[in-house]
């Protein structure tokens, strides 16, 4: 029994029933510095790894990002409990619920840092606390996160022509760009 207000981002879980492939040209992960737990950032690394073309020259970055808040807290239902002296609980009532909304970025930046492609998505779920009950906010959330994460690959696969145009339009990663570059996807978060 308990209230959890936050999802445990150590405990979200991604799994992609079919992670697209793309034609995208092989970028590489700035992720790192944003707020993301490390075993998120790595499942992220590891569906990116099969998600772009990992076949010659690094041409740019891309950074992964999850949000999430609450935009709903239930106060007629902790009222209800109370009133009740909690008699409802016992028979199954929730004492609340909690709705969260989720959001899911996938940037993709040439190798100078600069951003040649956003795309987001978002989603949204409930979750109920009650005596015998305490569902998982992060396996919720890992689930929602996934479906998001799945439909912004498959939106930059629809634009992987415009860009690897644009990618190739200033080359790929080299030793003398890649700190100015990291130094402009950091200044545009």
């Amino acid at each position: 029994m308990g209230c959890s207000t936050t999802i445990a981002w150590n405990k979200v879980g991604l799994n992609l029933d079919s992670p697209p492939r793309s034609q995208i040209h092989n970028l590489r992960n700035e992720t790192s510095g944003f707020d993301v737990e490390i075993e998120l950032q790595r499942q992220v690394e590891d569906i990116m790894k099969g998600f772009f073309d990992s076949h010659g020259e690094e041409f740019g970055f891309y950074t992964v990002n999850f949000t999430s808040r609450i935009v709903d807290y239930n106060i007629l239902l902790p009222m209800l409990s109370s009133f009740t002296l909690f008699t409802l609980n016992i028979l199954g009532m929730p004492w609340t619920s909690i709705t969260y909304r989720l959001q899911a970025f996938l940037n993709i930046y040439d190798s100078q840092g600069n951003l040649v492609q956003s795309f987001e998505n978002s989603g949204s779920f409930i979750l109920a606390q009650g005596f015998y009950y305490n569902h998982n906010a992060a396996r919720k959330a890992g689930r929602i996160y996934s479906e998001l994460l799945e439909d912004l690959l498959r939106q930059a696969e629809r634009d992987a022509g415009i860009i690897n145009t644009a990618l190739e339009a200033t080359g790929p990663v080299t030793v003398e760009n890649i700190s100015s570059a990291r130094s402009r996807i950091r200044g545009n978060r």
